[in-house]
């Protein structure tokens, strides 16, 4: 088939059709990006020549050769290597390669540098708001370490308070222990004086 539509077909009896299908499954496995086996198929369809408004198959065992290539799904953004380290691109119903270096380069700043120029600036911005989120998270950190260190103090204070109210209570009861010993001697020798009288 030419590109202006006009089918001519290739002449193919059985073992063409094989060794064809050889041909395409070799050239096909070169691929880069791999194409798989279940992802293609080969057909072979017969040419009808018109003659008198009737169809009839030609004389020479015409055929065109239909090669189905079936994604899972649509990549228009992918180049394809083949085995000669030729780059084409798959464009809507034709192929265009192989591509110079020079249109590989394009291509590349057009799928990739254009679409993601955006995203520098993004992540720029998404960098300055991590940045100021850590400051905050440091100046939380930092304000939580002042009052862990003035409640440290406090606490430090109120154990020195309570140490020193216990020694004071430890004083003041041998104190009362000294009071009530000597108020026991006192009461003994009133009672031994009251004896001898």
């Amino acid at each position: 088939m030419s590109n202006d539509c006009f089918v001519r077909g290739v002449p193919c009896d059985g073992r063409r059709e094989d060794r064809v299908r050889l041909v395409i499954d070799e050239t096909i496995k070169c691929f880069n990006p791999p194409v798989f086996p279940d992802r293609y198929s080969v057909r072979f369809i017969p040419v009808f020549i018109k003659n008198n408004d009737k169809l009839e198959p030609s004389e020479n065992n015409l055929k065109i050769i239909e090669i189905s290539v079936n994604g899972a799904k649509k990549q228009p953004n992918v180049l394809y290597e083949n085995n000669k380290g030729q780059v084409f691109i798959r464009r809507d119903g034709s192929v265009q390669g192989p591509l110079k270096a020079s249109q590989i380069l394009e291509w590349c700043r057009l799928h990739f540098v254009d679409k993601h120029s955006g995203s520098k600036e993004r992540l720029e911005k998404e960098v300055a708001l991590v940045k100021d989120e850590c400051k905050r998270k440091q100046d939380e950190i930092m304000l939580n370490m002042k009052l862990v260190s003035e409640l440290s103090k406090q606490k430090d204070f109120v154990e020195g308070q309570h140490k020193l109210k216990e020694e004071q209570f430890h004083i003041r009861e041998m104190q009362f222990q000294a009071e009530l010993e000597s108020v026991k001697r006192v009461k003994n020798k009133k009672s031994s004086i009251c004896i001898i009288i």
